[in-house]
């Protein structure tokens, strides 16, 4: 009994330390759990943290493609950096183009083609804080010039400012302020001789008349394809607003008249830039708007591209003959006499009514040249139904051995048939309207080469055709100083219009002799030149054209009188309308096609 009590005890015993050592190894193994499950959650968080840092790093990668920095070739160093974009420019030098317009989003787009191009001319109207000007002369990469029109007191020392910027030295000899009042036109002229400009900012005084003002007489100073950029257009929307140095704003608001309103008198050069599609290449609400080839609309700025030569060069102004009866003429006529009505605030002229203008057409016409003579009248009336003066009487004169019956041509009136004679005719009954309408303007016009058929005569009569149904012609102000208005006057070897095709003031036709006994007197004064020296030597060496008296071209004697005649008063005040030379016999000036 007591071994068996031994071992009952010795069981016991075992079965109490196996049990004790079967709880510890659970209990390590649990701790080895626990110990095991903080190291995956540890390993856990740290693949977490490191997906999410890939995430941002391939964001940012993303966002470096998308707008990867513009490298440029350092000149002087001939190291490869990373050019500044201009909005950073623009936070660098403190100028509220960045800070209050946030105008970097557009000129980011509109400026960027001349960013590199060499020798750069800008200008801007308002440099007064400085800030500007140190943005465009650390924004170019070589300029020739950039300046900056200033007013007002904060206008002394302007460089002193753009240079205390201390980070736009490369450019800063480029730099060139003037002081001014641009709503003055010798301010415009001052500038407009520092030109022509690749770039015009106009940030002045915002003032409408003056943003008006400034563009038409900064326009003709900008290159082909240049920009025109104006800024806080936002003045022509206020109906109660502050003055600005010592200038109101009346009239202005929303939907106000284009009388007071910058933004809605710039609102018509849209139609402008749409004349061939309605059929009117004379089309036109300001002075030099027919090189305007686009206009851009954005938050607070405008901007206006003008033509390139190409541009120039394939804008024919013609018209399908299908909108002729889509497009009713008299709706645009009285759309741009009152578009025009409202120039006079912003100190342009346009006459509040249209001048009223005759016609006076010469036609030569024979059995042996009817047909192209007919085609070159049809080619003219053309130009006469796309002009102003579409509804303007013309009166016409035969002269041939063929009448025949004329083109639609209406309003129309013939003067008379002759089976011969000169353009005297019809000049003389144009002086006799003068004497009777001295208020009026008159055009006259020519078949010229029904006789002769050469490529030349072609090319010179559209050019003088078009010249005098130009806008620039039929619209001579009272009081402009231009008399006449032609494609081109030259005062070589007689002062004429080469092809004489004219405009002309009926008040100053009537200072003239009439057109038979211009001629007249004419051949007699030679003749007396001629007797009177004849044995004078000197004076035939000192006067070579002594010697060409025997060419009326030069002298305009016989049917040249008539060339010369509506040029030949001594107080002639003569206009043109085209570049070139086109003078005396010689006709090679003429422009090749009608792009001008």
């Amino acid at each position: 009994k007591a071994i068996l009590k031994g071992v009952v005890v010795v069981v016991l015993i075992l079965l109490v330390l196996v049990q004790v050592l079967n709880q510890r190894t659970v209990a390590r193994s649990f701790e080895s759990f626990l110990e095991k499950s903080k190291e995956y959650n540890d390993s856990e968080g740290e693949l977490k943290r490191l997906v999410e840092e890939l995430r941002h790093e391939n964001k940012a990668l993303k966002m470096s493609q998308s707008s990867p920095a513009k490298p440029i070739k350092n000149k002087k160093d001939n190291v490869t950096t990373d050019q500044p974009s201009i909005a950073e420019i623009m936070q660098r030098t403190g100028t509220d183009k960045y800070s209050t317009h946030h105008y970097d989003r557009s000129y980011s787009r509109w400026l960027a083609p001349f960013r590199s191009k060499k020798d750069v001319k800008f200008l801007e109207i308002g440099a007064d804080s400085g800030k500007s000007m140190a943005l465009w002369v650390d924004y170019f990469d070589t300029p020739e010039l950039v300046l900056g029109l200033a007013y007002g007191k904060d206008a002394a020392g302007v460089d002193n400012k753009v240079d205390s910027q201390g980070f736009a030295r490369q450019n800063q000899d480029k730099l060139k302020i003037m002081w001014g009042d641009q709503s003055k036109e010798e301010t415009m002229d001052a500038l407009c001789g520092n030109g022509p400009f690749d770039i015009i900012v106009d940030d002045g005084s915002h003032v409408p008349s003056h943003v008006i003002f400034s563009m038409v007489h900064l326009l003709p100073c900008l290159v082909p394809g240049g920009l025109y950029i104006i800024e806080d257009v936002e003045t022509s929307y206020w109906d109660k607003g502050p003055s600005l140095f010592g200038y109101d704003f009346p009239g202005v608001g929303i939907g106000a008249s284009p009388r007071y309103s910058a933004i809605e008198k710039l609102k018509q050069l849209i139609d402008v830039i749409n004349r061939n599609e309605i059929c009117r290449d004379d089309l036109s609400v300001l002075p030099g708007d027919e090189n305007i080839c686009e206009v851009s609309f954005s938050s607070n700025l405008i901007k206006f591209q003008k033509c390139t030569d190409q541009e120039m060069a394939v804008r024919k102004y013609s018209c399908l003959q299908w909108k002729t009866g889509v497009v009713h003429q008299d709706k645009v006529d009285e759309w741009m006499r009152n578009a025009r009505e409202t120039n006079s605030d912003f100190n342009i002229y346009a006459p509040e009514e249209p001048r009223n203008v005759s016609i006076f057409y010469n036609i030569f016409i024979t059995q042996n040249n009817s047909q192209q003579a007919l085609h070159i009248v049809e080619e003219q009336l053309d130009f006469r139904r796309t002009s102003t003066l579409a509804n303007s009487t013309l009166y016409y004169t035969h002269i041939g051995n063929l009448t025949p019956k004329m083109p639609d041509c209406r309003p129309c009136k013939r003067l008379g048939a002759y089976k011969e004679g000169a353009e005297n005719l019809t000049l003389q009954a144009l002086y006799h309207h003068c004497l009777a309408h001295p208020s009026e303007l008159v055009v006259y016009i020519h078949n010229k080469g029904s006789y002769t058929r050469t490529d030349s005569n072609d090319r010179l009569r559209r050019t003088l055709t078009k010249a005098v149904f130009s806008s620039q012609c039929v619209m001579m102000p009272h009081g402009s100083g231009c008399d006449t208005c032609s494609a081109r006057f030259t005062p070589f070897p007689l002062a004429a219009s080469p092809g004489n095709m004219f405009v002309a003031e009926c008040s100053y036709v009537n200072t003239l002799m009439a057109p038979n006994d211009f001629g007249k007197s004419k051949e007699k004064l030679m003749r007396e030149v001629m007797a009177r020296n004849e044995n004078d030597t000197a004076f035939q060496e000192t006067h070579r054209w002594y010697w060409q008296v025997q060419r009326p071209s030069w002298v305009g004697t016989k049917r040249f009188a008539m060339e010369q005649w509506v040029q030949s008063h001594p107080s002639v005040q003569p206009c043109d309308v085209i570049p070139g030379n086109l003078w005396g016999g010689h006709y090679k000036g003429a422009p090749s096609d009608l792009s001008w």
